[in-house]
């Protein structure tokens, strides 16, 4: 039985060492960077507001915003976005994606679409670790 518990405290010490030595970069995380995409094709814009931010160009930029004036019942949503190559935009009144829009901050990655009428048609905010941070 010693010779057994000693051979199983052994293995687990090596299993130990084993996985501390891999630990960097197996277990780092997963990371993902996404420069800003304007699909003026597709009618769609994507990206990272940090890696936007981070970027070493002063072309790229992601943003939306929303407005709201006195008297008017319903906020605005406004949605932009510049790559390398396009540039657009969208606004809309439609309440669930001004409400979207309240879940993006600076390490979001957005993608939005529009139709030929310039109107946002749909809002996607995704927060997450593996998006790049804004510095």
């Amino acid at each position: 039985m010693k010779t057994t518990m000693r051979n199983v405290k052994a293995g687990l010490a090596a299993l130990t060492v084993a996985m501390t030595a891999m630990g960097g970069t197996a277990w780092a995380g997963w990371k993902y960077s996404q420069d800003v995409v304007v699909d003026t094709l597709g009618m769609s814009a994507y990206g990272q507001i940090g890696r936007a931010r981070n970027s070493t160009d002063s072309v790229q930029y992601l943003y939306c915003m929303t407005q709201a004036y006195a008297g008017s019942s319903t906020p605005q949503l406004l949605c932009g976005a510049r790559s390398l190559s396009a540039v657009q935009w969208c606004s809309t009144r439609e309440p669930a994606l001004v409400a979207a829009a309240t879940g993006i901050n600076g390490d979001s990655w957005v993608s939005f679409t529009w139709n030929t009428s310039g109107q946002c048609t749909s809002l996607t905010v995704t927060n997450g670790s593996q998006h790049e941070a804004k510095e």
